[in-house]
């Protein structure tokens, strides 16, 4: 899946960019990586072990 869709922001998982409302924002490499890990498990509650071991 390239595009993660939500209702201001688009994150490109190509290009490892944020867009919202049209403008990119390029983030940091670990912001990006944990953006993309919230996003793909939204709907579930992680915690800060998982988050640090994944990201």
């Amino acid at each position: 899946m390239r595009y993660l869709r939500f209702e201001h922001l688009i994150i490109d998982t190509h290009n490892q960019i944020l867009i919202r409302d049209g403008v990119s924002v390029t983030l940091a490499p670990k912001v990006y990586d944990l953006l993309y890990y919230l996003a793909c498990n939204q709907q579930r509650v992680i915690n800060k072990d998982e988050l640090m071991d994944t990201v």
